[in-house]
């Protein structure tokens, strides 16, 4: 390798280098924004059988601007997380909770369980 060769690549690699950082970045930040809302609902497990009528729902939400539960609105605290009570009938019971993002991406988690 001649050295005018040797000099524009060890001038070509910081560039490309900093073109990747760039990117990377980039993407860190977007990433909330291409992917839309996250709902993880840590208790019950779906398809739970529960002794009790009173069920406290809890989980964790990440990136939703708007979220409801059985069609009505509920709020998580600054790290995304909520504690619903909801009052189950005798039997099987479906409940749903959706989240939206500012960009109208969304998000539904459907939760089956019983109440014996």
């Amino acid at each position: 390798m001649t050295r005018s060769n040797t000099r524009s690549l060890l001038s070509f690699l910081p560039i490309t280098l900093l073109i990747i950082v760039i990117a990377l970045y980039s993407y860190g930040r977007a990433r909330d924004v291409i992917f839309g809302p996250e709902i993880a609902i840590t208790y019950p497990e779906d398809g739970s059988v529960l002794m009790d009528d009173l069920l406290v729902l809890q989980g964790n939400i990440k990136n939703a601007a708007f979220i409801t539960l059985n069609g009505r609105q509920i709020f998580v605290d600054e790290e995304g997380t909520f504690n619903e009570k909801l009052l189950l009938h005798y039997g099987y019971n479906i409940i749903e909770i959706e989240a939206e993002d500012r960009f109208n991406q969304k998000e539904k988690k459907r939760l089956q369980v019983v109440y014996r």
